[in-house]
């Protein structure tokens, strides 16, 4: 896979986030990369989702096909669930707060390093 453009953009429109599925909102900055792989396409995504991505080192995937949306929420919910109980990760992820929780948490530990 080459990279031929990745730049930080504020968003003009809505748009969505192919790592989250989430809305990437009118005026919020967000990463915009154009790669080849089979073809070129256009991957858009959170600073705080590509923030995760990096700090969960989902790049060393193994997988023939990469990660995914599929694959990203399944590294994150695996990440919450190992550093929270299980009541508690069970909440947030039924309550659909696992990226914002991963972020904080992400975070955190970065500040304490």
């Amino acid at each position: 896979m080459d990279i031929l453009n990745d730049k930080i953009r504020k968003a003009n429109k809505p748009h969505k986030c192919d790592w989250c599925g989430c809305e990437i909102a009118k005026g919020e900055e967000y990463r915009d990369t154009t790669l080849v792989n089979d073809g070129i396409y256009q991957w858009k995504s959170h600073l705080k989702c590509d923030y995760i991505f990096n700090k969960l080192n989902m790049d060393s995937y193994d997988d023939a096909d990469g990660v995914n949306a599929d694959t990203y929420r399944e590294y994150v919910r695996e990440y919450i669930q190992d550093e929270l109980n299980m009541e508690e990760a069970e909440a947030i992820i039924c309550d659909g707060s696992e990226i914002e929780v991963a972020y904080t948490l992400l975070k955190r530990e970065e500040a304490t390093k």
